[in-house]
């Protein structure tokens, strides 16, 4: 065969395999076109049948709304008896017909019903669950909403979400201002200074938030000398926004180093804590309004306190700012108590955000040590009711310092220029 005919023969091969090849790419998307139009008819048609289990469950959230919701800062039991809603919806008529991100989205309100009203997350977290809802729902009945695909776009894509973050770029995708979510209720920064902003407030309580110092400084001091043992002031500052636990160990070296009975501090803290309850602890000055003003701006309010859970509950109860706040962290929370930063750091991903858009406001050296520890900007607000000297190297990792919960509040007027 001459090298002509081979050439030829060699283009006639190619021509033939293209030719087939784009038959082949055509006739495949022509099938793909048909297969999605079948599939989005079918859709379509379906999507009507939805509409009543659908409004029924939307209906059902009403108390979810927007308006509603603020008032269950004050009310929390309100969310844990919503659960149920939300389990009736994921294995019930809404769920069968339901996408699954929509499963997914109901699961993790569900979730976040119960975290709220155990103080674990703040009321804005909830918020975002339950508008995220609403969209999915009109998505799934094929409303289109800009940067937020319809049912149909959904399931073609197979978009699916399995954990928190991929739920948070669902709900993130969305457009919020559509429903007023991030419209004038969004924590804006506030700066203090020219280097320090922040979007969320970190309290200590003891010394901080209430009057509690002194009670606890007579009570330590009681007890301790009912065993044979003995605290001085000096040592009692020590103990100051330091855990259960490293209480027991710094009072078990001074004892020992005193020839004291150390192997009584059960009986003397449990003596102590009695002592503490028929103590009044009364808010400090200040408290209330500040609470007031963080409510007014929207920005979360975690309490990071040394004292364990309960003990923080039942003293914020009787003062009456309990559900002024939104997530409470306890010193029996974590493993390492203040100055390390563990405490701030939980109440920071409780609150679902950065440590550094935190600020904490703290009355010890410890607290403020353990707030830089966590990269948080704070402000120190020394105890009047204790007094002491302040190490420089404490007023030097603190923003600023204030003379009590006013002068802060002061501050925080002057900084979002509010009268």
């Amino acid at each position: 065969m001459s090298l002509q005919a081979v050439i030829s023969l060699v283009v006639s091969t190619l021509v033939t395999i293209i030719a087939s090849t784009l038959v082949y790419v055509r006739g495949r998307a022509e099938l793909n076109a048909k297969v999605d139009s079948v599939h989005d008819e079918l859709v379509r048609d379906r999507i009507p049948l939805r509409m009543k289990p659908y409004a029924d469950f939307m209906r059902q959230l009403a108390p979810l709304s927007r308006q509603r919701l603020e008032a269950w800062r004050h009310q929390r039991h309100l969310a844990a008896e919503h659960v149920s809603i939300f389990n009736d919806a994921v294995y019930g008529e809404v769920g069968l017909l339901a996408s699954s991100d929509t499963r997914e989205l109901i699961l993790a309100a569900r979730a976040a019903c119960i975290q709220f009203s155990e103080w674990k997350i703040p009321i804005g977290r909830l918020q975002n669950r339950v508008w995220a809802i609403h969209q999915a729902l009109r998505s799934d009945l094929g409303i289109k909403q800009p940067n937020w695909p319809d049912e149909i776009e959904r399931r073609r894509l197979q978009r699916q979400a399995g954990d928190d973050a991929a739920i948070d770029a669902i709900v993130d995708s969305a457009v919020h201002m559509t429903y007023g979510l991030y419209g004038p209720d969004t924590p804006r920064p506030c700066s203090l200074t020219p280097k320090v902003s922040f979007t969320a407030l970190v309290l200590d309580m003891d010394g901080l938030m209430l009057d509690s110092e002194l009670v606890e400084k007579k009570a330590w001091q009681k007890a301790a000398t009912d065993f044979g043992c003995s605290i001085s002031d000096a040592e009692f500052i020590l103990l100051v926004g330091r855990t259960e636990a490293d209480v027991r160990e710094i009072l078990t070296e001074i004892w020992s180093n005193r020839s004291q009975p150390t192997d009584s501090f059960p009986e003397i803290l449990a003596t102590k804590n009695g002592y503490a309850a028929s103590m009044e602890v009364p808010a400090k000055e200040g408290l209330r309004e500040l609470l007031t003003w963080a409510s007014t701006e929207h920005l979360p309010v975690a309490v990071g306190s040394s004292s364990k859970r309960q003990k923080v509950f039942d003293r914020l109860g009787a003062v009456g700012v309990l559900n002024d706040v939104d997530v409470i962290v306890g010193g029996d929370e974590v493993s390492n108590g203040k100055p390390h930063p563990d405490i701030f750091a939980l109440a920071a991903r409780r609150l679902h955000v950065a440590s550094s858009s935190c600020l904490v406001l703290e009355d010890s050296d410890s607290g403020i040590r353990a707030a830089s520890a966590a990269g948080m900007a704070s402000i120190l607000v020394p105890d009047t009711s204790i007094p002491r000297i302040i190490p420089t190297d404490v007023t030097a990792l603190a923003s600023t310092q204030a003379a009590s919960l006013l002068d802060v509040l002061k501050l925080f007027r002057i900084a979002t220029s509010r009268p």
